[in-house]
């Protein structure tokens, strides 16, 4: 099980989502969510494959804003 929690440090909004891949190669987005200025997410993924990674972009191309990503995992037993 894991997580990423990202916090949008910037003064603009940004949009942040969770890509998947079964070989490092191939991804597929899996859950996209906007994080306006100055807010804290949790995203989790809905589907799981082997590897996962985050992107981050501006809301508005124009725009651009600090970020910090933390990723938390744990297992289950």
């Amino acid at each position: 099980m894991y997580s990423y929690g990202i916090v949008n440090r910037g003064e603009h909004p940004i949009v942040a989502k969770i890509q998947i891949s079964p070989n490092r190669h191939d991804f597929a987005d899996d859950v996209e969510e906007v994080i306006d200025s100055g807010a804290t997410l949790a995203l989790v993924p809905v589907r799981f494959l082997y590897y996962a990674r985050v992107a981050v972009r501006a809301e508005d191309p124009d725009q651009s804003s600090m970020v910090d990503v933390y990723f938390q995992a744990r297992t289950v037993a």
